[in-house]
């Protein structure tokens, strides 16, 4: 068994190394999210609309587009809205305007190997790829440029939706799996939630009950009101979180 397991580690180094060797010639067009596949929002949208397409499509950063793909006028972080929620009474027809970073373009022929390193560096999540007549050919995130190295990664929006861990009701409830880190949990919702006991949501409820709570029970915290929906044997599994505030 340990020579398979040292045979399939090695494969597996082989096959590294190659995407690694490959990844230099590779260019921005052979990477990138075509435009026909692009998941844009429009730059009139409010709060409310940029909630509803997390819910459907599971992303956490859209471009920002004024009228037509071709015309990316900037990015839209997710967490930005969530974060501001926290600090601020924005409302759901709060326009994302408001919110909205600067775009980040490059040409089709740009080599990912260089684009990996820029991204890194000026800290940009998207890098929006256009074509020679200034029309978007595309898009291309840092996990598509780490995926041509390590394979397949997920947005942390969109693995949060496939895995049912996070729900976004709208913008002051959610829906979250008991294991959910508090960390994942404080960046969801826009509100530092810390302890010195606990690493998981759902360890962080018990521990504000004080005992093992039943199914339906909530207590608040700060701001928060914590919902039990669901108990595994003595362990809360799934937990509904409204912001009161």
């Amino acid at each position: 068994e340990l020579g398979e397991e040292s045979g399939s580690l090695q494969e597996e180094e082989k096959e590294m190394l190659e995407k690694v060797f490959e990844f230099g010639d590779t260019v921005a067009a052979e990477a990138m999210v075509p435009r026909t596949e692009i998941v844009a929002i429009e730059d009139t949208a409010t709060v409310r609309d940029a909630l509803q397409l997390v819910k459907e499509k599971g992303y956490s950063r859209y471009p920002v587009i004024h009228e037509k793909i071709d015309q990316i006028v900037g990015i839209l972080y997710i967490k930005d809205i969530l974060i501001r929620m926290s600090e601020e009474e924005i409302t759901p027809d709060t326009p994302i305007k408001d919110f909205v970073r600067e775009a980040y373009f490059i040409p089709e022929n740009k080599r990912v190997s260089e684009l990996l390193s820029e991204m890194q560096k000026k800290k940009f999540q998207i890098a929006i790829v256009m074509d020679e007549y200034g029309g978007t050919a595309g898009l291309i995130t840092l996990e598509d440029l780490m995926e041509e190295i390590v394979g397949s990664l997920e947005d942390e929006f969109e693995r949060m939706k496939t895995d049912k861990d996070v729900e976004v009701l709208d913008e002051r409830n959610f829906i979250v799996a008991g294991t959910t880190p508090l960390d994942e949990v404080s960046d969801l919702i826009g509100v530092k939630i810390e302890s010195e006991d606990f690493n998981t949501i759902g360890g962080f409820v018990f521990g504000l009950f004080g005992r093992l709570p039943e199914e339906g029970e909530e207590i608040r915290y700060h701001d928060l009101r914590f919902l039990v929906l669901a108990m595994d044997g003595k362990k809360i599994s799934k937990v509904k979180i409204t912001k009161l505030k």
